[in-house]
């Protein structure tokens, strides 16, 4: 390992842990509550699970984190992974049970083993942030790769950093490639974005300024901030295509919506060297862009890189 590192948050990467069961649609009359209410009596892990959320959102019922732990811990207890990893998100936050770092991590862990996403990516977390487990980079490792595995983005996403930095293991560019390929092959601009990064830096490819914009482009027209700069960038300065001041100050200008300063300040200095209509044709383009659907790079059915 390199150097250390912290990934960002647990409580800023789950918006979800209960992934495994129907909330369709998600109960809002105290009708349904009590319907919900009723199967979740007769034992039936979703409807404790769903119940729980309810409780949890406030969703038709006034918020009750301590009737929420109830009813997730009723699940949890039958063995159900989702009902596991919830129970173990309100010991992680500390609503409805005093906060327990090592009982989070516990419920996490018998979530993870029977296979459920968000409680292996949550629990190599854990391992990586030393919070109710030691500090265990392999460990942690081992659980994003199986959550990785499993398609989990952030996951796929940490994975790849880890082996493109170097952090933990000897650096893996190709490997790094391969996970970030899954989730640009499935149409995600995070993913799109940093394929087209590796092709333009070179990192253990040769470097490929075709694919970089393809990639770039792919980010840029879903609109990613740094797919909208990149391809901005290579406009201005006529990487793999020729340089084009409007396509370059539209893209620049598009990534400066979206706050990022080094845009804010290129599109300045453009915006100087520019004809009058060269500048209202590029204003046009911005105002006129809306962002794409999600584009996926792959074919049909094309499969993630070996």
């Amino acid at each position: 390992m390199k150097h250390s590192h912290r990934f960002l948050s647990i409580g800023l990467l789950l918006t979800a842990c209960l992934q495994a069961f129907p909330v369709d649609p998600p109960p809002q009359s105290p009708e349904q509550v009590e319907a919900l209410k009723q199967r979740a009596l007769q034992g039936d892990a979703a409807a404790q699970c769903e119940l729980a959320a309810v409780y949890d959102d406030g969703r038709g019922v006034p918020r009750d984190d301590a009737e929420a732990v109830q009813w997730y811990r009723k699940a949890a207890e039958q063995g159900d992974a989702a009902g596991q990893c919830g129970l173990a998100w309100m010991y992680y936050r500390g609503e409805g049970v005093a906060e327990d770092y090592a009982e989070a991590a516990a419920w996490y862990r018998k979530a993870a083993e029977q296979g459920h996403a968000e409680a292996q990516y949550l629990l190599a977390e854990m391992y990586s942030a030393q919070l109710g487990v030691p500090k265990d980079t392999a460990e942690a490792l081992a659980w994003y790769t199986k959550a990785a595995d499993q398609g989990h983005k952030q996951a796929l996403m940490d994975v790849a950093r880890i082996y493109s930095e170097g952090l933990w293991v000897p650096v893996d560019y190709a490997e790094a490639l391969r996970r970030y390929r899954v989730l640009a092959d499935r149409g995600d601009p995070d993913g799109q974005f940093q394929v087209g990064r590796i092709y333009y830096s070179g990192l253990g490819v040769p470097q490929d300024l075709a694919e970089t914009l393809k990639w770039y482009r792919l980010a840029a027209e879903q609109g990613s901030e740094y797919g909208l700069v990149s391809l901005g960038w290579c406009y201005y300065k006529g990487y793999g295509v020729t340089q084009d001041p409007v396509l370059a100050y539209m893209w620049l200008k598009l990534g400066a919506n979206c706050g990022n300063e080094g845009a804010i300040g290129l599109t300045e200095i453009l915006a100087g060297t520019m004809l009058p209509e060269q500048l209202a044709e590029a204003e046009r383009r911005v105002r006129e862009w809306k962002p794409a659907e999600t584009v996926s790079g792959a074919l049909p059915e094309a499969a993630p890189p070996k």
